[in-house]
């Protein structure tokens, strides 16, 4: 019994993996047939990633969330929703920043403190003190 459950929820969670990954493929098709009805531009669609996609049956449409990013890194609540019906836009909300690359002051998108050094500031900040240093 707990063998055959077991194999259950195994198969069902490989089949959710399966069906989020053609659903972010699916997005991202669409996205790039669609970039300028987006009004992305090259640079643009080679920093951004499908942080979630769905298929909404009540209204017909694919529902697509695009983050923003830098160097791979999510940029802080910069997300289109976008919806699509037979492969063309129907609806476009949010928006990026313009030109990130020249408003970022660390090109290299490598943090300058440590993670160490990071909880420490945070912790002075907040006028916290702890028994052990943070490892």
């Amino acid at each position: 019994m707990k063998k055959s459950l077991l194999l259950l929820v195994s198969i069902l969670a490989i089949s959710i993996a399966k069906s989020q990954i053609n659903d972010r493929a699916e997005a991202m098709r669409l996205v790039v047939k669609n970039n300028a009805a987006i009004g992305l531009s090259k640079q643009d669609l080679e920093n951004v990633f499908i942080s979630d996609s769905y298929f909404n049956r009540s209204a017909g449409t694919r529902m697509v969330y695009l983050q923003q990013a830098y160097r791979n890194i999510p940029v802080y609540n910069q997300i289109l929703v976008l919806a699509f019906k037979n492969d063309q836009l129907v609806s476009r909300t949010g928006r990026f920043i313009e030109s990130l690359d020249k408003r970022v002051n660390i090109k290299s998108a490598v943090p300058v403190v440590t993670p160490v050094e990071a909880v420490i500031a945070a912790l002075a900040d907040r006028k916290l003190s702890t028994k052990q240093q943070p490892k």
